[in-house]
């Protein structure tokens, strides 16, 4: 389970927390990245355990590398004729911030910058991202921006992919060439946090999109969340910190029904009417103003129809991030069929 902050302002989950979150648009340096990251998980799937195909480094990718080191940029070494696999470029993509290699997955997966940046601008607006715009892998251009709240819904996306969710909870790797590599998000383990990407560039010099677990009642949740606009990258992590540690308390686990709740009736024409109850308990995880829509649905039966029965089912919804969970319906009793002198005297 995942939950939305929004920054910058009261957004139904989260009260304001103060100046340091960034409700408008900004240029997102590496943190474009987790689009690249997902959108080619989507274009070139791996599985958990899967190393992928091998790709092998071409003179366009040592061109991005010298480009980005010119620049300033993160970079991980490549050389010609190097061989990396899909998910060590994942790694040197996540970690370490490696512009060039978002380039070289660009061209890998799609073909082309050109058609990357158009898949990815789609998988935006198919997100709901509307204040996005991508014009490169790596998001080192100012031309590539996004919000608080674009990148937060970014960020459940990506943390929702098991391969890319166990990058970015990891604190270093070797690959080829570059060999150990280290992840920037150096609050992985720190405060239960899981993830997910830093960034920083001369527009906006520090955001950190980040993921921590929390306890609800023996349940793990995974809450979301975006910094922007900081004074640098280090003030948006720490800023961060006070942030995941409160947003929990207002989780709850909310008991919807109880086993044996009367949902409706049946009734029996030939006997008295028999109850429709839950089958067990049903409870779910809601945040402080989180409004559930709760729906009913019972079978027609015929008799007759044991205590077993799954006779429908109670649905819930959380009217804010939609999501649900449902529990069977059963009888009380069980519906026999009708005695012969019943059936005598309703022949007709």
């Amino acid at each position: 389970m995942a939950r939305l902050w929004r920054g910058g302002r009261r957004s139904g989950w989260l009260r304001n927390p103060g100046n340091s979150w960034h409700a408008g648009t900004l240029a997102i340096g590496q943190h474009h990245q987790n689009i690249d990251g997902t959108r080619r998980a989507k274009q070139q799937p791996l599985s958990l355990g899967e190393q992928g195909p091998a790709i092998t480094i071409a003179q366009a990718d040592v061109d991005s590398y010298n480009k980005y080191v010119a620049e300033y940029g993160s970079v991980a070494r490549v050389a010609v004729g190097e061989k990396i696999s899909e998910y060590q470029a994942l790694q040197a993509l996540l970690l370490p911030s490696a512009n060039n290699m978002a380039e070289t997955l660009a061209r890998w997966a799609f073909g082309s910058i050109d058609s990357y940046n158009t898949a990815a601008n789609q998988l935006a607006t198919a997100l709901g991202m509307t204040a996005t715009t991508v014009t490169d892998p790596s998001g080192f251009l100012p031309s590539t921006v996004a919000s608080a709240h674009d990148l937060t819904i970014l960020g459940i996306n990506a943390m929702q992919n098991p391969v890319i969710a166990q990058i970015v909870g990891q604190t270093s790797a070797v690959i080829p060439v570059q060999g150990t590599i280290h992840n920037v998000n150096q609050f992985v383990g720190e405060d239960n946090i899981v993830g997910i990407k830093t960034g920083n560039n001369d527009q906006d010099k520090g955001v950190f999109l980040v993921a921590a677990t929390h306890n609800v009642s023996g349940h793990t949740i995974t809450i979301v969340g975006t910094v922007m606009d900081a004074q640098d990258l280090g003030t948006a992590m720490y800023d961060s910190l006070p942030v995941i540690r409160a947003a929990g308390d207002d989780f709850s686990l909310t008991t919807v029904a109880k086993a044996g709740d009367v949902i409706g009736h049946y009734d029996v024409p030939w006997s008295k009417p028999v109850s429709a109850v839950v089958a067990k308990d049903m409870s779910v995880i809601t945040w402080d103003g989180d409004a559930l829509e709760t729906s009913v649905g019972l079978a027609k039966l015929h008799a007759p129809t044991s205590t077993t029965k799954n006779t429908g089912a109670l649905a819930v919804q959380n009217s804010l991030d939609k999501s649900h969970a449902s529990t069977s319906i059963v009888l009380d009793q069980p519906i026999t069929k009708p005695g012969w002198l019943w059936r005598l005297t309703h022949a007709f």
